[in-house]
């Protein structure tokens, strides 16, 4: 078992003022689909390691690097979305 499969993933994103609906939105997941992720909920290994990964990042990032990050994510993303 990986260390880090019982850190709560959500609580960590709240503790950086991030709600799932927001980051859910800068990497093009649905939020109930971010939500499961985080939870490790119908994944065969637990949390994906990308979404961990993301979230010790944005842990390290300043606060202003972190909001500037998810709205350029934001943007990205409806940027590439079909119109």
């Amino acid at each position: 078992m990986d260390a880090m499969d019982g850190e709560p993933w959500q609580k960590r994103l709240d503790a950086m003022g991030i709600s799932q609906r927001e980051l859910a939105e800068a990497i093009g997941y649905s939020a109930p689909k971010l939500s499961a992720a985080l939870r490790g909920k119908g994944m065969a290994n637990g949390v994906p390691q990308h979404l961990k990964a993301l979230i010790l990042a944005l842990e390290r990032m300043p606060e202003a690097k972190r909001a500037e990050w998810l709205v350029a994510a934001k943007a990205e993303r409806r940027e590439k979305s079909p119109k």
